[in-house]
């Protein structure tokens, strides 16, 4: 998985601009993705508060204030207060990121908290969407497309609405499952038949099938949890990387056998 959990769940949270981690580009990949703090336009809007209030409670920032360790939390507990309290005034913002390596751009919008004054002194910011979707891991060419869509909406869903990024992660179990071709009457079935073949994986999703029926039908999973599924994920995929790297090599070998095969008789 790209960056650090702790980099991730500092991201999904209120931070200063200029803390803002150097991200995934979905461009090349490289970790390179930089918030050009100068791009970053506010605009003041106290009807937000409600959204914030919706999105990032603070009992919701306490659930991974230890997650995030050492003193970051503080920081994201006192502005989501600050809020709740309407000391500081809400707003809505829109920022570009630019990859320093490939040069490709991102746009990002989400939610701003800063001080009441001429000057919109921003306390803190919080991405809410990406465009295009910033990858939370890599996603071989191998991958269906059916999958990789799931997934592309889980990773923008991730810094909005943790249980609704849950639910496409959800989504993309259930599409893992059809394109190797298991069919049964509900998603554990065919999870049980995949690991007739795919015994550790079918594991795997067990796991992470839980997350997912957490996300979508309660609401007990917070950031933290559905990073450690974000990074069990990848492991899961590699079957279609070893399906791929089978049918290439079933080719040369074929090819190979029938070229010196011939040469022998």
């Amino acid at each position: 998985m790209f960056l650090t959990k702790y980099q991730w769940l500092h991201l999904n949270d209120f931070h200063t601009p200029s803390s803002t981690p150097q991200l995934p580009c979905p461009y090349c990949l490289e970790e390179s993705l930089t918030l050009d703090v100068e791009s970053l336009s506010v605009d003041e809007s106290p009807a937000h508060r409600c959204h914030i209030a919706a999105n990032r409670s603070i009992a919701e920032t306490k659930r991974n204030r230890e997650a995030l360790g050492g003193d970051g939390w503080k920081l994201v507990l006192a502005v989501t207060e600050l809020v709740t309290k309407e000391e500081a005034t809400p707003g809505i913002f829109h920022s570009t990121l630019y990859c320093q390596d490939c040069g490709g751009v991102v746009l990002g919008i989400g939610s701003a908290i800063y001080r009441s004054n001429k000057n919109f002194s921003t306390v803190a910011v919080k991405h809410e969407y990406f465009c295009p979707s910033v990858p939370l891991f890599e996603i071989a060419s191998s991958v269906p497309e059916s999958i990789r869509q799931e997934l592309l909406q889980a990773f923008n869903y991730f810094h909005s609405d943790i249980s609704t990024a849950g639910f496409k992660l959800r989504r993309a179990i259930e599409r893992v499952c059809e394109e190797l071709g298991y069919k049964g009457k509900n998603l554990h079935q065919c999870i049980d038949l995949m690991a007739d073949k795919h015994n550790e994986e079918a594991i795997w999703l067990k796991a992470l099938k839980l997350v997912g029926n957490e996300a979508t039908h309660a609401n007990g999973v917070n950031a933290s949890d559905l990073l450690d599924a974000f990074a069990v994920f990848p492991g899961v995929l590699q079957i279609f990387e070893r399906q791929k790297f089978s049918k290439d090599a079933s080719e040369k070998v074929n090819a190979l056998h029938n070229k010196f095969s011939k040469q022998l008789k």
